[in-house]
């Protein structure tokens, strides 16, 4: 037998360091760890600065990554690639 995945609405965005401070979304998530570790206030995402609690534990955050809260609550972290290849923006 053959199955299709249901449709599913996801809430997402894509990171950017410069501007996640602006989304109520992405600010409840993320952790900078200059908050807590000095040597990282001059460090930049690319660096491994900023990190997010996900589902299958913590996962460093960098521009462009998509972190996906589905509809079970569930928080994940995919690249641009994979994201909007199974997704697409509900208008």
């Amino acid at each position: 037998m053959q199955y299709r995945s249901k449709p599913k609405i996801v809430e997402a965005e894509q990171f950017n360091e410069n501007t996640y401070l602006h989304s109520e979304f992405l600010s409840e998530l993320i952790v900078d760890k200059a908050t807590f570790i000095d040597i990282y206030s001059t460090k930049c995402a690319a660096d491994g600065r900023y990190h997010i609690n996900a589902d299958n534990g913590f996962v460093e955050i960098h521009n462009g990554l998509y972190i996906v809260r589905k509809i079970s609550g569930e928080i994940v972290v995919k690249q641009a690639k994979y994201f909007e290849s199974e997704y697409e923006l509900v208008t």
